[in-house]
């Protein structure tokens, strides 16, 4: 309050705009900032913090119809490039990519650059990987898991969200059946929920959900959680981008690499496909009407046989198109009367 009623008095004429970031660290903030805000049209707040849930939450108290929220997700391939490199790509989109094939050597030698450190500003201006390491997980992760939702929420174990935080990291990508992981991290299934919900409103995990055949099948039992941050999960799986281990665990970074640039793209909601533990497409886009299936195969060979529970769902679901994200392979290919667009990794900016 009295940095405001300093600068009023400074400046009592004219716009005055106010930047205040971690703003979740002040007590009573939401009041202070109505007061103002009801008391002067002059007067405009731009507020910032590292934890979403922590801010909305507040002003769902008292700033109801006050606020304009904007939700700043991890820097995207392209911006990464741009950032970093200068590098203005012509416009693109998931089914136009041809406008990228003069840039392709160069997208493919700053991929992995990007997975490992290139979704933050700072992160490539740090010496190391330790160093690296330590600032995405420790400061930026770290302080939401373990100070800003405990601070938010009485969480009676902090320990324990940490540590669910720990194994969907481990997991991403992967099935997750809620009754089992509950009993393997010894948290009831309410809980369980409770602490996922907390994670995933604060913006560091994502939930997508079994579509089975037919538009209104949704399962619930069945759902896969990403991570955010794809550069999170390295350093969770990795010791180094040229490691074993991250070689090892390439496809799941690539598989929520590809999670993320749907999002971030907007395309509309994102489910995935699995039927009898046989059958599984990683991703089902709905757009308005129209459904697309996405699969990811981050490998040196494709077989026909590789595009087999693609090519099933597109048949249950009378569709003529999918696209497959590939290592290297960019080609349109038709099998079975179903159009496969293959569209390598690195065009995804």
């Amino acid at each position: 309050m009295a940095v405001i009623e300093s600068q009023l008095a400074r400046f009592p004429k004219g716009q005055l705009y106010f930047f205040f970031d971690e703003i979740q660290y002040v007590d009573g903030w939401n009041g202070v900032l109505k007061k103002y805000f009801d008391l002067s049209s002059r007067l405009k707040f731009v507020i910032s913090g590292s934890s979403s849930l922590f801010i909305a939450t507040s002003t769902q108290e008292s700033l109801a119809g006050r606020l304009q929220e904007i939700r700043v997700y991890p820097m995207g391939f392209g911006e990464y490039l741009n950032l970093h490199y200068k590098t203005e790509l012509p416009p693109t989109s998931l089914f136009a990519t041809d406008n990228l094939v003069s840039q392709a050597t160069f997208l493919k030698e700053k991929l992995f650059e990007y997975l490992s450190f290139g979704e933050f500003p700072y992160l490539p201006f740090l010496p190391g990987w330790e160093e690296k390491r330590e600032y995405l997980l420790d400061f930026v992760i770290g302080k939401v898991i373990e100070h800003d939702l405990p601070r938010l929420r009485r969480i009676l174990g902090p320990a324990e969200l940490k540590n669910l935080a720990d194994v969907l990291f481990i997991n991403a990508g992967g099935i997750i059946q809620m009754q089992n992981l509950g009993s393997d991290i010894g948290l009831s299934l309410q809980t369980l929920r409770d602490y996922l919900g907390l994670l995933e409103k604060a913006c560091l995990f994502s939930q997508i959900y079994n579509r089975g055949i037919g538009f209104r099948q949704h399962s619930l039992r069945q759902r896969k959680v990403y991570s955010t941050s794809t550069n999170a999960l390295v350093f969770k799986l990795s010791s180094s981008p040229t490691s074993e281990l991250f070689n090892l665990h390439l496809g799941q970074i690539i598989e929520n690499y590809v999670f993320n640039y749907l999002s971030r793209a907007s395309l509309g909601e994102i489910f995935f496909f699995r039927q009898r533990q046989v059958k599984e497409v990683d991703f089902i886009v709905s757009v308005s009407d129209k459904t697309m299936p996405i699969e990811v195969k981050y490998q040196a060979n494709l077989k026909p046989s590789d595009y087999k529970s693609l090519i099933y769902y597109c048949h249950q679901e009378k569709l003529s198109e999918a696209v497959v994200i590939t290592k290297d392979t960019h080609q349109l290919l038709k099998l079975d009367n179903v159009t496969l667009r293959l569209i390598p990794a690195y065009f995804l900016v």
